[in-house]
């Protein structure tokens, strides 16, 4: 993309796999720390292609949930963050990794707070599915604050679907400032 820092997202190795089969929080850190993730700088204005190298760790997992579906999603920046949540749910609605992007939207968003913002986000990208039948796999965010997102997101027809999401819920939505940049976990009306 010319600014910034390119990094390819795929689904999390562990996101599928069974819970008993997933590493816990502590060998996560431990493979985090052992491939050598350096934390990036960069401004709120990002202009950068954001995705995940799965050289870099998990950035989704699936998290168990009564009835509904949920993700808990990783970053190191705000752009980053939203780029796994966007990613995760396409994850969650059929083989991501297979979609081939032929489809270019532009996205601007404004919102109360992050919490609101996040979830206009996934909403966006869900109405996108319906109206136009494209997956979004890939994301350049131009733009992150705590209220304002501008992005163009790349997507095509759906492979397979796993789920069918109907909504993306606030349900205990709190995203949090960690020691390696945010965390969130995304709960789904399916």
């Amino acid at each position: 993309c010319g600014h910034g820092t390119a990094l390819y997202l795929r689904c999390g190795r562990w996101a599928n796999a069974p819970r008993s089969r997933r590493p816990s929080r502590l060998e996560l850190g431990l493979l985090r720390g052992s491939i050598g993730i350096e934390p990036r700088e960069q401004s709120v204005l990002a202009g950068t292609r954001v995705a995940v190298r799965e050289s870099e760790g998990l950035r989704f997992e699936e998290v168990d949930h009564t009835a509904d579906i949920a993700i808990r999603v990783w970053g190191r920046e705000l752009a980053e963050l939203f780029a796994n949540a966007a990613y995760g749910m396409a994850c969650q609605l059929g083989q991501a990794d297979h979609v081939i992007p032929t489809h270019e939207q532009q996205i601007e968003l404004e919102a109360y707070d992050l919490e609101t913002l996040l979830v206009t986000w996934l909403s966006e990208l869900l109405y996108l599915l319906e109206r136009d039948g494209c997956v979004f796999t890939e994301f350049d965010i131009h733009e992150i604050t705590g209220t304002r997102l501008q992005a163009t997101v790349h997507g095509g027809p759906a492979v397979e679907r796993r789920y069918a999401i109907k909504a993306v819920t606030f349900s205990d939505l709190q995203v949090a400032r960690t020691a390696h940049g945010y965390e969130t976990t995304i709960v789904f009306d399916v």
